[in-house]
């Protein structure tokens, strides 16, 4: 195939983060896009040609996208916005390697909590709740305080350290939003 590996067309994404039921902006980034003359294609004006342009565009965003620290317009540790198809093109490292790990954290707490003689229902119910950032984001403090204790607990109970996705992943179950109102059931 020829193609220009250098992308020079570059667009301006906003970032933004929910406040509540809102965004917010939290800055820019800038990401190289690739153009139907980059990968070796005339512009025709026809549909497809449009198609494939769109397609273009939306790979390269989505994947700069998915390099930022959710909520904001840094990139996580060690990922770089690609500059060139090559890079755009290559696979993804971790492929599954983070989800894996995810995996083997929810494994590890059920084993913990099994071992913490907890009524089933109370096993279930944590193990539910850590299974799941959403369903951590419904809870009410109350209950979500003592989900953060048996956290901190099985952590303390841990001997090796937490990979960065799995670092992540607690961080996202603790770290609730608690600016948002709280439901009115009027408005359901």
């Amino acid at each position: 195939m020829n193609y220009t590996n250098e992308l020079t067309s570059i667009e301006q994404i906003e970032v933004s983060k929910k406040v509540g039921n809102k965004r917010e902006k939290v800055g820019t980034v800038e990401v190289p896009v690739p153009t139907l003359a980059d990968i070796g294609l005339e512009d025709d004006g026809s549909n497809v040609a449009k198609w494939v342009a769109k397609a273009l565009r939306a790979s390269a965003l989505t994947d700069a996208r998915n390099k930022l620290v959710s909520g904001t317009a840094e990139l996580k540790a060690g990922a770089k916005i690609a500059a060139t198809l090559d890079e755009l093109a290559a696979p993804a490292e971790n492929s599954g390697a983070a989800l894996k790990e995810i995996g083997e954290l929810k494994r590890q707490f059920a084993e913990y909590l099994q071992g913490l003689g907890l009524s089933a229902k109370a096993q279930q119910v944590l193990g539910g709740i850590f299974g799941s950032p959403k369903t951590a984001a419904l809870q009410p403090p109350e209950i979500m305080a003592k989900v953060a204790e048996r956290i901190e607990g099985y952590l303390e109970s841990r001997s090796e350290d937490l990979t960065p996705s799995q670092e992540r992943y607690i961080t996202s179950l603790l770290d609730q939003d608690d600016s948002e109102d709280e439901l009115n059931l009027d408005e359901l």
